[in-house]
């Protein structure tokens, strides 16, 4: 079976974020969603890592300021590890 690399880039998201890391979550064959946080404000990151703490399937980049879109893809292509890779945008 395939397995599935996810990879969201995000700027300013804002809470659709949080509603579109919960539906790639619940998605059977997604081994990893990789978020590569392109400057979100510091309160956001934080409400990241709590909420997902202990997903063995989330990740999160982040400390690379933002970076662009293009950059911010390649970042989290770099991580991914799944036979297939999805960019959602």
């Amino acid at each position: 079976m395939k397995t599935f690399s996810v990879v969201l880039v995000s700027y300013h998201t804002g809470a659709i974020l949080f509603e579109s890391i919960a539906s790639v979550l619940s998605q059977k064959n997604i081994t990893q969603l990789i978020v590569v946080d392109n400057g979100n404000p510091s309160p956001i990151v934080k409400s990241l890592r709590n909420r997902f703490y202990g997903n063995k399937v989330f990740q999160i980049l982040s400390g690379h300021g933002n970076v662009g879109f293009a950059r911010g893809c390649n970042l989290g292509a770099e991580q991914a590890t799944g036979d297939i890779l999805l960019f959602l945008n």
